[in-house]
């Protein structure tokens, strides 16, 4: 088992202080496909295993930011709307389905955002998780308000998803 810590630079504040700090940690275990596996997936598409690929929707892009782990963040304008929409998309694509018993399992997943400008709560994040483009294997989190406005990066848990999220079963004989 290997223990990665964020020690990059950035806001990683605590509320009201200038002191760096961490204030948890995510633990998993995982025992097989640790080959075609990675514990983080960048939404700006880098540095993530070949199988997954970022596209920037809706008024968002990437831009360079030596805090992140990709050293790319995902910024979000509101320019033309305002509204909930996919803002970033993440597609796993693997036509021989050979790494796909590798991701199966049950996830924790979380978002570190950062609202920069208007009101605390009026930004909110959700994951989609759409199976096969099919609406009925559709699985939504919660939505979450984010509660800082320039004060640092927050940490934002999604909930627990399932991979692929109808289940789990067989692909010609992979799983």
């Amino acid at each position: 088992m290997r223990l990665l810590l964020h020690a990059g630079g950035g806001n990683m504040l605590a509320v009201g202080t200038t002191v760096p700090h961490s204030n948890w940690i995510a633990i998993g275990a995982k025992s097989r496909g640790l080959d075609n596996f990675a514990g983080r997936l960048n939404l700006s598409g880098t540095g993530n295993p070949a199988e997954w690929s970022a596209t920037m929707g809706t008024d968002t892009s990437t831009s360079a930011d030596a805090s992140e782990a990709s050293a790319l963040r995902c910024g979000c304008t509101f320019a033309t709307d305002t509204a909930l929409v996919t803002r970033v998309t993440l597609d796993f694509a693997d036509a021989t389905l050979a790494k796909f018993k590798d991701w199966e399992g049950l996830y924790q997943v979380y978002l570190t955002c950062q609202q920069s400008a208007s009101t605390a709560g009026l930004a909110k994040v959700r994951l989609d998780i759409e199976w096969g483009g099919y609406a009925s294997a559709e699985v939504k989190s919660d939505l979450k308000s984010l509660t800082l406005v320039n004060a640092g990066k927050e940490y934002v848990d999604l909930g627990r998803f399932r991979f692929p999220p109808v289940g789990s079963f067989a692909v010609n004989g992979a799983a």
